[in-house]
C-alpha cells in the first residue's frame, strides 16, 4: 500500500503537499501478515496522544468460531457518553 502511495503521488503530483499515507493502527492485528511487517508498522505508526471516546457498546458475536470475526458482531447494548 505504501508503494502504491507513493506511485500515485510521483504520478500525478501536482505541486502540492503529496497524500500521507499512514495505515491504520488496526493492521497490526491483520492475520496472515508476517511478524516482521507488524514490528515495521507498529514502529512507523503515529498514535495520537487522546483519543475522544463518544460511546461505548457491548456485543455478542454470533461466530463461536472465531469471535474476532467482526461481520458477525451484533451490538446488543450501546450508551452514548458525555463530553
Amino acid at each position: 500500500m505504501t508503494k502504491i502511495s507513493n506511485h500515485l503521488n510521483k504520478t500525478f503530483s501536482s505541486g502540492e503537499s503529496p497524500y500521507l499515507f499512514t495505515p491504520h493502527i488496526s493492521l497490526i492485528y491483520k492475520e496472515g501478515m508476517p511478524a516482521e511487517d507488524k514490528v515495521h508498522l507498529a514502529k512507523s505508526l503515529k498514535v495520537p496522544e487522546k483519543y475522544l471516546v463518544s460511546s461505548i457498546a457491548v456485543v455478542t458475536s454470533e461466530n463461536r468460531n472465531d469471535p474476532r470475526d467482526l461481520k458477525s458482531w451484533k451490538v446488543v447494548f450501546e450508551k452514548e457518553l458525555k463530553q
